[in-house]
């Protein structure tokens, strides 16, 4: 038999196998999982974290340094998911995932851990240990449904959720770390949309966020970005 035969066969086989779906907020559930077509879906709000000069550490420092910060970061990111009881993933060869199977009712909590988590990357890091501040890394959220299936090198995931967390996080500039999707500032509470200053004695409130857009699909899409950050 062909290459090309080995080829048609394999995805006429796929293609008419039945896919096996589990809905559930448990990630748990990849343990019933084979490495066939199965599934789990469930909703949940992505926070996609960014490098975005891996290319500049790599040209410059080497790749053993462009790694390096890879896994340090892969760190930094696995202890906050433990501690924010989200869910963490490598996903690229500079990108991460934290998200939080929730409802989009839930959103303030997760909005709240995501300035918490700016605060680390723009503020601890940087103060404690030199060699991050010139890392350029930018956090982008949206809530919706996610896919994650099985493969060879372990779990891959899917949703635009995910692709407009990325997209909104490309669209983020220094010192605005973080940036959320509209649909995610329309549901985040009001403590979360203001910042209150005390100056002289006196309360001063002053919105939190910018407007901006960026491009989805080839459609321009609103999205809201801070500098703002939550002190641990």
């Amino acid at each position: 038999m062909s290459l090309i035969d080995d080829i048609n066969n394999k995805i006429d086989s796929l293609q008419n196998e039945e896919y096996s779906i589990i809905e559930t907020k448990e990630m748990n559930a990849f343990d019933d999982l084979n490495d066939s077509l199965s599934a789990i879906v469930t909703s949940a709000t992505v926070l996609y974290i960014n490098i975005k000069n891996i290319p500049f550490f790599t040209k410059n420092d080497g790749k053993r340094a462009a790694s390096k910060i890879y896994k340090m970061y892969q760190e930094v990111l696995r202890l906050f998911a433990n501690d924010t009881n989200g869910v963490f993933a490598c996903y690229t060869n500079s990108s991460f995932l934290v998200f939080y199977p929730s409802s989009i009712k839930d959103v303030d909590i997760h909005i709240t851990n995501a300035f918490k988590l700016s605060y680390i990357i723009g503020k601890i890091l940087p103060q404690k240990h030199p060699q991050f501040s010139s890392v350029n890394i930018t956090i982008g959220v949206d809530h919706g449904r996610i896919l994650g299936t099985k493969c060879d090198h372990g779990r891959l995931w899917f949703g635009a959720c995910i692709d407009k967390a990325a997209a909104i996080s490309d669209a983020c500039t220094k010192p605005s770390y973080l940036g959320i999707s509209r649909l995610i500032y329309s549901e985040i509470g009001e403590d979360l949309r203001t910042i209150t200053h005390h100056v002289l004695g006196f309360s001063k409130k002053e919105m939190a966020w910018q407007k901006g857009s960026y491009q989805f699909e080839n459609e321009s899409k609103h999205y809201y970005s801070t500098r703002h950050n939550l002190e641990i």
